[in-house]
């Protein structure tokens, strides 16, 4: 039972726990699995730099940009800042997100249609590209991997909950 309580804080959302709920219903997927486990430890250890960027993002940016302006000084260290919060999140906590999905996918290959778990297969490699994209610094690639990324997602979600 402890560990069903540790993978139901891995999943967000209505979708996450039906994903979650899905995992624990086979014997080969279940979390007791070290790998399994790891990889729900990779999605909380994600949470963290993900919302301390959040946090700059929405806390500390937007009145930096107000003193900015009206001191006409200082955009480096906004720019700083903001470089900070888009390797927290878009780099560390999607690159963890996107190990997770791969390892949570790769286990349910033998429980679920190909087109279920291809799909969150494809969720891990496009998050990858996302953070390698943040890496980076290329917005253009931040843009088309999340063009790629985000209907994978619902694909997958929507594949788990349906199969």
């Amino acid at each position: 039972m402890v560990h069903k309580r540790v993978l139901v804080v891995g999943g967000t959302g209505h979708f996450g726990r039906l994903l979650t709920d899905d995992l624990r219903r086979y014997t080969d997927c279940e979390v007791s699995k070290p790998v399994l486990r790891g990889a729900v430890l990779l999605t909380v250890a994600a949470i963290g730099p993900d919302l301390a960027a959040q946090a700059i993002e929405i806390g500390v940016l937007p009145a930096m940009a107000n003193r900015i302006l009206n001191a006409n000084t200082g955009a480096e260290l906004f720019l700083s800042f903001h470089r900070a919060a888009v390797m927290m999140s878009g780099y560390v906590a999607n690159g963890l997100y996107s190990l997770s999905a791969l390892i949570l996918a790769w286990s349910t290959r033998n429980a679920y249609p190909v087109w279920v778990y291809g799909a969150g297969l494809a969720v891990g490699c496009f998050g990858l590209m996302l953070s390698a994209a943040a890496l980076m610094d290329s917005a253009n690639g931040m843009f088309w991997s999340n063009v790629l990324l985000v209907p994978s997602i619902l694909f997958w979600l929507a594949g788990v909950a349906l199969v």
